[in-house]
């Protein structure tokens, strides 16, 4: 049920809102991260586009952007002080970022 967009984020569907967050692949081009932010809160409603979360490593900075129209239920926000769970490959337990709601 995990769908991958070609920025190489996944996005999976749970009930009636999605677990977004990113891929295995993108985070091994990103290299060591050290640092993230939401750039959005829990509530906010979204446009297909608009900037989600910046990512920080020693090689680059990523930006993630709403894939629709969407209403974020939750943030990880966990992420923010313990990025190292990013490297939990794709576990939709510890790596999500967001959980939206189309709107």
């Amino acid at each position: 049920n995990k769908t991958y967009m070609e920025t190489h984020e996944w996005i999976l569907k749970e009930n009636d809102y999605y677990k977004f967050g990113l891929s295995q692949y993108a985070m091994g081009e990103l290299g060591e991260l050290v640092y993230m932010e939401f750039q959005i809160e829990k509530g906010d409603i979204i446009e297909k586009g608009e900037e989600l979360v910046v990512i920080e490593s020693i090689k680059a900075t990523e930006t993630m952007v709403a894939p629709f129209d969407c209403e974020i239920i939750d943030t990880n926000i966990n992420l923010e002080d313990n990025i190292e769970l990013l490297e939990t490959p794709e576990c939709e337990n510890e790596s999500w970022f967001l959980k939206i709601k189309k709107s």
